[in-house]
């Protein structure tokens, strides 16, 4: 793979081209090929019609899989009746205020489909942080599509607290576009990795699971319509890499995926190499058996739904009590409404989650507190749950 000059200035950009958006790029776009792979995975994981209609937030790193993900998304919008394309207004310039999102862009209400292409930069990096977001913004115009840059005050350093920011920084400008969905660049590797963090730090089903291709964007009510999808869930690290090289697209690398101490980097750099070289297709392996086990998660969830329907009020958060039922069934159901309830899961362990359910199942009087300020009251035939104000 070659490093060359950015169009950038001084920074690197990675792949055989030496622009953001490459003359050729978007003339080699059909054909059996990398890219054409990877645009079927994408259809096929998310298909087109399920979006073409409505706005589309994309996260744009400025690495190879969001960089391919944007790619992607927009040659399958690239329809003559549903392409939409509204460049950046030059009389708003992107701000840098560190605690405003600035969208300054004309209003995306509207009935047709359109991209909103969304980086956050947070300012750890210095002046590679600077060229990510400058290649970002490049790009995204020369696709023609509306683009939202926002820095963060360099503050958080944690892998759970950057993440939350750019979860929150997606939510607000899907929110202030109008946009139903907030679509991320996590590939099978990805997958992979977060199901191995998640056993070495004890995990349950949902865990093995690993990421869903959609889930609620947001736990608060008004994220509550926007929908996260990961359409590139199915798609390996590698194969995002040679689709953008078969189209001379150019990608940035984070200095910062090298350092160790973020526990994902280690797994990727330091765990996973080890396994594959004893088992040279373990990926692949634990990337099938990750989606066999979400489909069975599914399943329970679809179980833990209707057991919801017909046990649980809201207002305070009430669950009748009846026969017992399945105790898997009965802790999906409580992840779910601590989902919907804005509550953290952090602290709660398999335990908890076994205490609440024999709670339910039982028809003893019972009071006691969990993680997150949670008060547990079960009085007859009747569970409450309430989260204490804070004080």
């Amino acid at each position: 793979m070659n490093s060359n000059k950015s169009p950038l200035g001084n920074d690197k950009a990675i792949g055989p081209s030496d622009s953001a958006i490459p003359e050729s790029g978007l003339a080699d776009d059909d054909g059996a090929s990398a890219w054409a792979s990877l645009c079927q995975q994408v259809s096929k994981a998310w298909p087109i019609d399920r979006w073409r209609h409505v706005g589309v937030v994309v996260g744009c790193s400025g690495g190879a899989d969001s960089v391919g993900l944007l790619r992607a998304l927009h040659r399958l919008s690239q329809n003559p009746q549903d392409a939409h394309t509204d460049r950046r207004d030059p009389s708003n310039p992107v701000t840098r205020n560190a605690t405003q999102t600035t969208i300054g862009l004309r209003n995306a209400g509207t009935s047709r489909g359109f991209l909103v292409v969304a980086h956050y930069n947070h300012g750890l990096r210095g002046d590679e942080s600077d060229g990510d977001e400058s290649f970002v913004d490049q790009l995204a115009r020369g696709l023609g599509l509306r683009v939202v840059l926002h820095r963060g005050d360099g503050s958080a350093s944690d892998e759970a607290s950057l993440r939350s920011e750019r979860q929150e920084f997606l939510n607000t400008v899907a929110r202030e576009h109008g946009c139903r969905y907030v679509a991320v660049a996590h590939s099978m590797d990805d997958n992979v990795e977060t199901v191995l963090h998640h056993l070495m730090r004890g995990t349950g089903p949902s865990g093995l699971a690993g990421m869903p291709v959609t889930r609620p964007a947001g736990n608060t009510p008004h994220d509550s319509d926007f929908v996260l999808v990961r359409p590139l869930l199915n798609v390996r690290r590698q194969a995002i890499r040679a689709a953008m090289q078969e189209i001379n697209q150019t990608w940035r690398e984070d200095s910062s995926n090298t350092q160790l101490h973020y526990r994902r980097n280690w797994i990727r750099k330091e765990v996973i190499p080890i396994i594959e070289k004893r088992f040279p297709n373990a990926t692949d392996a634990m990337g099938r058996a990750i989606e066999l086990q979400a489909d069975w998660r599914r399943t329970i969830d679809s179980l833990a739904d209707q057991w919801i329907q017909s046990h649980v009020t809201d207002h305070p958060l009430s669950i009748k009590r009846s026969d017992p039922s399945d105790q898997a069934i009965v802790i999906a159901a409580l992840q779910i409404l601590w989902r919907q309830a804005g509550w953290a899961r952090t602290h709660m362990n398999r335990e908890h989650w076994i205490r609440v359910a024999t709670t339910i199942n039982s028809q003893n009087d019972q009071r006691y507190s969990l993680p997150g300020d949670i008060d547990v009251i079960a009085v007859e035939n009747v569970v409450s749950l309430t989260q204490r104000d804070p004080r």
